[in-house]
């Protein structure tokens, strides 16, 4: 099964463990990082695009609050 989507926006950090650039060291992090791989081979094409968190309030807001 393929999915089609024109585009796809993912406004986090954890993408570049999705493209390797970086490896999870998290337990919890390395089976969302696992899933989101295998999942990934559901599209037809899958770019990712990393949003700075500078760049993105809610984000930042939202990670200020988890680490608080």
């Amino acid at each position: 099964m393929t999915v089609e989507s024109p585009e796809t926006n993912v406004k986090s950090e954890w993408f570049l463990s999705v493209n390797r650039e970086y490896q999870a060291r998290d337990p919890q992090l390395m089976k969302h990082l696992d899933k989101a791989t295998k999942m990934a081979t559901a599209f037809e094409k899958f770019t990712l695009h990393h949003v700075p968190r500078e760049q993105n309030e809610r984000a930042n807001l939202l990670s200020k609050l988890a680490t608080s």
